[in-house]
């Protein structure tokens, strides 16, 4: 049996939603951002599978597909195994961050419909309540949909697929931050604002206050990201 046959065969839809390449790709990203696989663990094909229930096919290309987010390295010979943080990592990535979010934000603005203002306010109002409980599985998902529901207007393919890619690599550093006192509700206050700018028109400020933003996040986290 060929390998793209035996993919295609162990691929199908997952009990718990999706294919299994992407529950395991999920599994596996959930237990890096949120510490469970440490820096320079080595991720196990074969244990991870057990761990998840299922074989090594979907394993092996889930690993794949999170060292093209950045989430992992390859190893020569020896599999794969979680990226340290570091600060110069984080640096780079919200360096381009800093100039891509603004930028999508400040394209949205004339392309936002009263529907997908609304849209977004539900989904803010759902951010504000997760950070309020302290859930960060839900509020992970919500800060992503309200981010991206607003780059989405900004009808350009390239921005978002640059920004998805860095987005991937700063959760990783978005773990970090909203454990710096008072981060949380401030970060609910500075999504309001954005989001008034965006219904009052003014493209300009909506990407400055992206970019103030994103800064404040980059911040916080330099501050608990070891020194090399």
């Amino acid at each position: 049996m060929s390998r793209a046959m035996a993919l295609e065969m162990d691929d199908h839809e997952h009990p718990g939603g999706g294919t299994r390449v992407e529950f395991a790709t999920g599994a596996i990203r959930n237990q890096i951002l949120t510490g469970g696989l440490p820096a320079n663990v080595r991720v196990h094909i074969n244990e991870t599978a057990a761990q998840l229930g299922m074989s090594p096919i979907p394993i092996r290309e889930a690993l794949r597909a999170l060292a093209s987010e950045g989430l992992l390295e390859a190893v020569p010979q020896r599999g794969y195994r979680v990226r340290p943080t570091s600060r110069a990592d984080l640096e780079e990535t919200y360096r381009l961050r800093l100039l891509l979010d603004p930028l999508a934000t400040t394209l949205a603005v004339k392309n936002l419909t009263s529907a997908d203002l609304t849209r977004l306010d539900t989904t803010l109002s759902a951010f504000e309540l997760a950070t309020k409980a302290g859930d960060w599985q839900i509020l992970r998902r919500h800060h992503r949909d309200l981010h991206f529901g607003l780059y989405q207007a900004s009808q350009s393919g390239w921005l978002l697929r640059f920004i998805s890619a860095l987005w991937e690599n700063s959760e990783r550093y978005q773990w970090l931050a909203p454990r710096v006192r008072g981060l949380g509700p401030q970060r609910t206050r500075e999504h309001e604002r954005i989001l008034e700018t965006c219904r009052a028109g003014d493209a300009e400020s909506a990407g400055w206050l992206m970019r103030e933003h994103l800064t404040r996040t980059r911040d916080a986290a330099m501050k608990l990201v070891a020194p090399p």
